[in-house]
């Protein structure tokens, strides 16, 4: 059988219950498996960049006085401290120590999903025009970060849940890896989101 196969067949066993934890990966699998994760970011990262790129188009410099500064700030800060929360699960996993991981990554969700309160937050109070050239893109960009803030919670939560029942040790956490890097991405382009849109 080979590695993909006995990761499938773990994988089944986890949804019925069994608490094993998957079965490592070889060199070859790992590399193949980064190499692909990391084309699926570049992927990810070409959508940020077209819609940064339509906000100068459209908008030019500057953002208007309705734009709400402080509540973008307090979204930064709790990404930031879930993005350092992820990294120390992530860490903790690698040593093997499991009740550290599923404690940092509950974290990390926690203060993610804070950021994605006070991002419909933002949204369900805004003063600025949707129907004007900074207005569109801005509420446009922010959507679309905010669907990748929720794929990276059910990715965190799927993890946490998985840690529990023992699923990861420090010879196999790639799903663990992959979880996080995802999740760093979605803070970086968060404060991308903040720099183009709050600051310049």
């Amino acid at each position: 059988m080979s590695a993909t196969e006995r990761h499938v067949a773990a994988g089944v066993a986890g949804v019925a219950g069994d608490a094993r934890a998957y079965p490592p990966l070889d060199a070859r699998h790992l590399r193949m498996y980064r190499g692909s994760f990391l084309l699926v970011i570049f992927a990810e990262s070409l959508g940020f960049l077209t819609l940064f790129s339509v906000r100068f188009v459209l908008a030019g410099a500057g953002h208007p006085a309705e734009l709400n500064v402080g509540l973008g700030g307090a979204i930064t800060v709790l990404l930031g401290g879930s993005a350092g929360a992820a990294v120390r699960g992530l860490r903790a996993i690698q040593r093997g120590e499991t009740r550290t991981m599923t404690t940092g990554l509950g974290s990390a969700f926690g203060l993610g999903l804070a950021a994605l309160v006070l991002i419909a937050a933002d949204w369900a109070t805004s003063t600025i025009a949707p129907a004007s050239r900074f207005g569109g893109i801005y509420l446009a960009t922010v959507g679309f970060h905010a669907i990748h803030i929720v794929v990276g919670l059910l990715f965190l939560a799927a993890l946490w849940s998985s840690g529990r029942r023992g699923r990861f040790d420090a010879a196999n956490h790639w799903l663990v890896e992959a979880g996080v890097r995802f999740w760093l991405f979605v803070v970086a382009a968060w404060l991308a989101v903040y720099v183009v849109f709050y600051w310049l």
